[in-house]
């Protein structure tokens, strides 16, 4: 193909997806894929927009072409580690930053990357001294510094003697995380008032002001799109969905013991989780989108359950297409599959509508420990990248959402999960759970953080270790600060309990 003919199409996958017409963009991908299967970056092209649309087997074939490929540079090859990543191939990660890193000896940042990977696995030793070997060769790698600051082995006064020098030109990025390094180390030795101003100011050099919009945009439509799902029409629907009960849902805030959850039900024999997954999502707005575009030819508007309810096997098609693709990311046999996104509190609806004999579990956790973990965590996700006021907003549409839905499609089938209740009472409440989930008892679920398998999460440390209660109650040396927090969250929702 000639570069122009290469160019054009992309530009037609790049319509199609802003129109998320996703079948659309993976057929014309794979097309080009096939006219120029010798191309690194049409074959890289191709592996995003797989991940992006969770089309887990396409990715996966791509994603094995790929690492066979040499990278024009190691930059790219570890881009393709990261994608391998996150389609749960960390076999085939290792492999290629091992060659990546025997190609490039002297580039501390793949001995960095290296030591992320052995801590996704639970090998916190390796993680250690990797860490260690790359912040030697350049000081300036602000991820040795969010390791070692969370690290209980090391010392943090030492660490933030380490963090005073001069470092140079750093990037944002880099700077906002040396100062939540800093102020994890300085929140470990009780100076408080200094660890907050530290996570302020990292706040504030990462915020964007788009995010802070979205999610204004998202709570002035949440009254109306929760009251385009009435109970009667659930009710109706039950008779048409899938029948699976495979399906498990873990949502909640972030930081509220997904994670915990996940790696829990995982370690049962007849689980499987599929990891943080934007399946359910792209399916919704694919549908919605296609829905949508055939209503305003007919003149009509159309509505989130709409979409599913214009067709009579809409609902089971697309139930069917979202079991394939999870069924695709692990054991085709599992009896139940966990699908962690903690957003997907916004999507309880659709997935009760699409298995209602399936179940969600709504993790939760006293909100100011939330708020606190979440205003400290460096995250990569935008929209997290929040500061206290609008964190309160998250949080206060995320309960008014999780109790519209209780309201809407019956409390059956969604079990509450309180963090302090798990941390505190292990055993019972996870006996219970797994009672409900109409499983037989596993001892392995009391032995979760003895696994060796990937954990791409913020909490990739804490659930290596047996349950404990040290998170509880964190945020309590930093309550009056957190008072934004508060009054953001109690405006918020009153305000959206007024409206709805």
């Amino acid at each position: 193909m000639t570069p122009a003919a290469v160019q054009m199409a992309l530009e037609n996958i790049d319509t199609a997806l802003k129109t998320r017409g996703f079948a659309g963009a993976m057929a014309q991908m794979q097309d080009l894929q096939a006219a120029a299967s010798e191309e690194y970056s049409i074959q890289f092209a191709a592996a995003q927009l797989a991940l992006r649309i969770e089309q887990p087997a396409w990715a996966r074939d791509t994603l094995q072409t790929l690492a066979k490929m040499p990278p024009p540079t190691w930059q790219a090859g570890v881009t393709v580690v990261d994608m391998l990543r996150a389609s749960a191939l960390p076999a085939e990660a290792r492999k290629l930053l091992g060659s990546l890193r025997a190609a490039n000896p002297d580039e501390p940042v793949l001995t960095a990357r290296e030591a992320d990977l052995a801590l996704a696995v639970g090998e916190v030793a390796q993680a250690r001294e990797l860490y260690r070997e790359a912040q030697a060769a350049d000081p300036r790698l602000s991820s040795v510094y969010l390791f070692f600051s969370r690290d209980p082995e090391a010392e943090p006064a030492h660490w933030l003697e380490v963090m005073e020098q001069d470092f140079g030109e750093l990037t944002k990025v880099q700077h906002a995380n040396l100062k939540i390094a800093r102020g994890r180390c300085l929140g470990r030795l009780k100076r408080y008032d200094e660890a907050f101003t530290a996570f302020e100011q990292a706040r504030e050099l990462l915020r964007d002001p788009a995010q802070s919009r979205a999610l204004t945009r998202q709570l002035e439509m949440a009254p109306a799109y929760v009251a385009s799902f009435p109970p009667e029409r659930m009710a109706e629907l039950r008779d048409r969905a899938h029948l699976s009960s495979a399906p498990i849902f873990v949502v909640g805030m972030p930081r509220s013991g997904s994670t915990l959850i996940a790696q829990v039900l995982d370690a049962h024999p007849e689980i499987h989780s599929v990891g943080e997954r934007r399946i359910l999502s792209n399916l919704v707005s694919a549908r919605l989108a296609a829905a949508q575009v055939a209503g305003a030819a007919d003149g009509e508007p159309v509505t989130t359950l709409d979409a599913f309810d214009l067709a009579p096997d809409t609902l089971t098609k697309t139930a069917g297409d979202y079991l394939r693709r999870v069924r695709e990311l692990g054991t085709p046999d599992a009896e139940r599959v966990v699908d962690k996104m903690p957003f997907n509190f916004s999507l309880v609806g659709p997935a009760r509508a699409l298995f209602p004999h399936g179940h969600v579990i709504h993790t939760q956790r006293d909100p100011q420990d939330t708020a606190w973990s979440i205003f400290t965590s460096a995250f990569s996700l935008p929209n997290l990248l929040l500061n206290l006021h609008d964190i309160g907003r998250l949080h206060a549409l995320h309960d008014y959402l999780m109790g519209q839905w209780e309201e809407r499609c019956g409390s059956d089938g969604i079990l509450v999960m309180p963090y302090e209740t798990l941390t505190s009472d292990f055993d019972r409440a996870v006996r219970e759970l797994v009672q409900t989930l109409g499983l037989e008892w596993s001892d392995d679920c009391t032995r979760f953080f003895e696994r060796g398998n990937e954990v791409l999460t913020s909490s990739d440390m804490q659930v290596r270790q047996p349950i404990h209660q040290g998170s509880i109650g964190r945020s309590a040396p930093y309550a009056e600060r957190l008072q934004p927090f508060r009054d953001a969250y109690q405006q918020t929702l009153t305000q959206l309990s007024q409206q709805g």
